[in-house]
């Protein structure tokens, strides 16, 4: 800011100017704190604890539980997922799955069979 002569002025010497010269200058000494080298690290960190295996299987045993599904009073647990086709048999159990699955296209192809069956029908008495 220019004072009243006109010249540039310099800002009154404050705390902070003080300590930003003294960190720049190297005076403000040693560092607070110094962090350990890749080394030193390395070193200290030494080997991971052993867990012992009664240990290892509560611990997986509990994991399991947690991951399990809370049910509502009166739910049942969803079905278990469908087995593959190379390990199903050929059992009625199958068949009427099956029917079970494709029962709507199952009564329309009926549906459509029953008409077809009708209209030659019909036709065949019309000519005779």
């Amino acid at each position: 800011m220019p004072t009243e002569s006109g010249g540039p002025s310099r800002p009154a010497d404050d705390e902070f100017d003080r300590q930003l010269r003294a960190l720049t200058g190297g005076a403000a000494g040693p560092a607070g704190f110094a962090e350990p080298s890749a080394a030193e690290r390395a070193r200290r960190a030494g080997r991971p604890a052993r867990v012992r295996p009664a240990r290892r299987r509560r611990e997986s045993r509990q994991a399991r539980k947690l991951r399990e599904p809370l049910y509502l009073a009166g739910q049942a647990p969803p079905r278990p997922a469908r087995r593959r086709w190379s390990a199903q048999r050929w059992s009625a159990s199958w068949l009427a799955g099956l029917l079970r699955r494709y029962q709507s296209w199952l009564l329309v192809l009926l549906i459509l069979a029953a008409l077809v069956a009708t209209s030659i029908g019909l036709s065949w008495l019309s000519t005779h």
